[in-house]
């Protein structure tokens, strides 16, 4: 979102280690009538450094947060720098820390043990001084703007060779990779062709955000610029020191075993052997599932409701909940059948009926679209239908007995007969 009065926005300027704290202060300003920029909103990949600056130069105001972890960040230093040099610099202490050589002499909001409210004293102190440089705020300005900025999210970073990349964006990686934000409520940070080009600007910049780090480890990547920065080992090692999830992904035969930094964080494949030319649906799958498991597993506890109100009656049939691993079969289901074993595939199976039951209710009707499919598929001689044959079905049984869809859709059908054992559960090459 760009403001039409850009040159009065007030820049927070925060370690990444700290941006529930950054976002809290920017939610409050905004909503107090200042115009905020934080950069959540950067599409990474887009500039990164050019908008930063950017936003730096047309700022009225910079509000630093010092903390342990901000100090020690030449990123958070750089724009504070900036802003002391342009006279707008308005730096507040999020914890008890010696602040940075050069910001000593500068009166320092101390914000260490503000819990939110716009009424605590320091907080007043802070806003007095944005006040002073950014001018009175104006809540009808932005009382009825969305926020400019996003809540921060988990950041995964992804990042291979450029040949490694251009490899994998012709197989199933990437649409593993896809699917965990739609599921885990992350931000994927894939780097592209570009942002090799822009290194260390946006690569490293991106590191220094992340809170899982995906490496596609091959002798490329290890000879890489990435792989012998040294400021990129040490974001590395500070992300795994404060709680992160690192993951090594053997692509290709590397000696990453005398890499200490891979060693230090999870390995994937478990047994230490690349996955090039081998089974790669099937290891992608694993990794899928090690990032699942890794994640869920720092997920805190959610606490349910003292008093949960009351279910009203169900005015319609109650429909069968999805599997509680219904995100691990979906990733099975793309990768070829004959990487899957018995078990894997009993599992998609009965998924597969639970779906069924959920698209098609009537059991009568399922078992109509079922005959219908046996005789067609024993008239074509063929294995299974195709898509224009499921939609044939959809037209003749399905279709019909739902009042709001107008078009065609085989995928209710396509569960139908996975149940029955008439479809392929997964890819079929």
């Amino acid at each position: 979102m760009e403001d039409s009065d850009s040159s009065s926005q007030v820049f927070i300027s925060y370690a990444r280690e700290n941006k529930e704290t950054a976002w809290k202060l920017a939610k409050a300003l905004h909503e107090m009538g200042w115009t905020v920029w934080l950069d959540s909103r950067i599409t990474v990949g887009k500039s990164f450094q050019d908008e930063i600056e950017q936003s730096l130069l047309r700022a009225s105001c910079v509000v630093v947060l010092w903390s342990n972890d901000s100090v020690a960040s030449k990123w958070v230093k750089a724009e504070a720098q900036v802003g002391k040099k342009r006279g707008i610099l308005v730096p507040a202490r999020i914890d008890e820390v010696e602040l940075p050589w050069g910001f000593t002499q500068l009166h320092t909001a101390d914000l260490s043990t503000w819990k939110g409210s716009r009424k605590a004293a320091p907080f007043r102190e802070l806003t007095e001084a944005v006040e002073r440089l950014s001018g009175s705020p104006d809540p009808e300005k932005t009382a009825d703007e969305p926020l400019p900025f996003n809540r921060p999210r988990m950041v995964l970073l992804a990042s291979a060779s450029e040949g490694d990349r251009r490899l994998l964006d012709r197989t199933q990686f990437i649409n593993f990779l896809n699917h965990l934000p739609r599921k885990r409520d992350l931000e994927l940070w894939w780097d592209t062709a570009n942002q090799h080009k822009a290194w260390p600007g946006v690569v490293q910049s991106a590191v220094d955000g992340a809170d899982i780090l995906v490496f596609v480890v091959s002798m490329d990547f290890i000879a890489s610029d990435f792989g012998q920065n040294q400021d990129a080992l040490a974001a590395y090692e500070q992300v795994r020191d404060n709680g992160g999830i690192q993951v090594a992904f053997l692509y290709k035969d590397s000696p990453w075993e005398l890499e200490d930094w891979l060693k230090a964080g999870d390995v994937v494949p478990s047994d230490g052997k690349p996955v090039f030319g081998r089974n790669q649906a099937r290891h992608f799958l694993a990794l899928f599932q090690h990032l699942l498991e890794r994640i869920d597993a720092g997920m805190p506890p959610r606490t349910p409701p003292k008093k949960p109100p009351p279910k009203p009656p169900p005015t319609t049939p109650s429909k069968p909940p999805l599997p509680e691993n219904s995100d691990i079969l979906w990733s099975r289901r793309m990768v070829p059948v004959r990487a899957l074993d018995k078990d894997e595939r009993h599992e998609l199976k009965v998924e597969a009926l639970v779906r069924a039951k959920r698209g098609v209710p009537d059991k009568e009707l399922r078992e109509k679209v079922v005959a219908a499919a046996r005789r067609r598929i024993a008239e074509l001689g063929v294995k299974h239908l195709s898509k224009p044959e499921l939609e044939k079905l959809d037209e003749k049984f399905v279709l019909p007995t739902e009042k709001r869809r107008k078009k065609v859709d085989p995928e209710k059908v396509r569960w139908i007969l996975r149940s029955k054992g008439l479809h392929p559960q997964a890819r079929a090459h």
